[in-house]
């Protein structure tokens, strides 16, 4: 959460099955975070997408298995960013409904980040277009 602060993102929504966002120990991890930055919990991520999407918002989600790089899509419009469960990444619903399912390219041996990281390397890449 720390990360969407520091982007400036407009909220967060998150999946019913995350960790408590105001529990004690994320307040602290956050930094306040938690406070900054509007957080919804969403029991059903196909519907915030429709919703995201009928409110005008491009929907991006990242997928270590999209052959499409971070860097091919164009974020200076309104945009979700969709990052799925460390263990199992995003649902079919979720990949059915987005408007683009890219990766982050890995070099190394691992063939995943953590979703902190990755949620930042793509919400920094749409930083950088938008002001670029």
């Amino acid at each position: 959460l720390r990360s969407t602060d520091a982007v400036g993102v407009d909220g967060v929504v998150l999946a019913a099955d995350t960790t408590d966002p105001f529990a004690r120990r994320v307040v602290r991890g956050s930094r306040g975070a938690v406070f900054a930055v509007p957080i919804c919990i969403q029991h059903d991520a196909a519907r915030a997408i429709d919703a995201a999407k009928k409110a005008g918002l491009r929907v991006v989600a990242t997928s270590a298995r999209s052959e499409s790089p971070y860097t091919s899509v164009d974020f200076c419009k309104p945009t979700m960013i969709v990052v799925g469960n460390e263990h199992v990444g995003i649902t079919d619903a979720v990949r059915e409904r987005a408007d683009s399912v890219v990766a982050i390219p890995m070099r190394g041996r691992i063939n995943s980040l953590n979703i902190a990281v990755a949620a930042s390397i793509v919400m920094y890449e749409a930083i950088r277009q938008r002001h670029a």
